[in-house]
């Protein structure tokens, strides 16, 4: 008998309501799916905030780059215009010295050929002067000697 009602048990169907299973398997579905959409939601709103962020810090370093290049330039300009000064005021004290070295030099040479056309004038002096008194003394000797001669030559005509 036993036998007969296991028999009879599992012959007979049961109708098991698989409903509520469905029910969650739906509701869980249905949590995935909003889930999956929340992940993309967010990682579309992570993108662009990541591309907002990424575009502010290149906008950010562009703007940094601009303003060290007009520091730079503005530096070079000063150093450029510092350097133009110095060299101009280093060319006027190099012709101020070359104007002043011109003019002592013109002096020392006016001073220079005035002391030889003085020394020139003197030494035509004494050698005029030298060459009269030998001129003097020649005409002196001269007379001498043509007096003694002529003392000479009157005892040899008068003997």
């Amino acid at each position: 008998m036993i036998a007969i009602v296991q028999v009879l048990i599992m012959r007979r169907r049961v109708v098991v309501d698989v409903s509520p299973v469905q029910q969650a398997l739906k509701s869980v579905e249905d949590s995935y799916l909003r889930i999956e959409r929340a992940v993309r939601d967010e990682i579309a709103k992570n993108r662009e905030e990541g591309s907002a962020s990424a575009r502010q810090s290149r906008e950010e370093l562009a703007n940094t780059l601009k303003g060290v290049g007009d520091t730079l330039n503005q530096q070079f300009l000063a150093l450029s215009q510092t350097n133009d000064q110095r060299l101009e005021r280093m060319r006027e004290t190099v012709e101020q010295r070359l104007t002043t070295l011109q003019e002592e030099n013109t002096k020392r040479l006016d001073q220079m050929r005035q002391d030889a056309a003085t020394g020139g004038q003197q030494l035509r002096e004494e050698i005029s002067n030298a060459l009269k008194g030998f001129g003097d003394s020649m005409v002196k000797i001269l007379g001498e000697l043509g007096s003694a001669n002529e003392r000479n030559w009157g005892m040899w005509w008068n003997n």
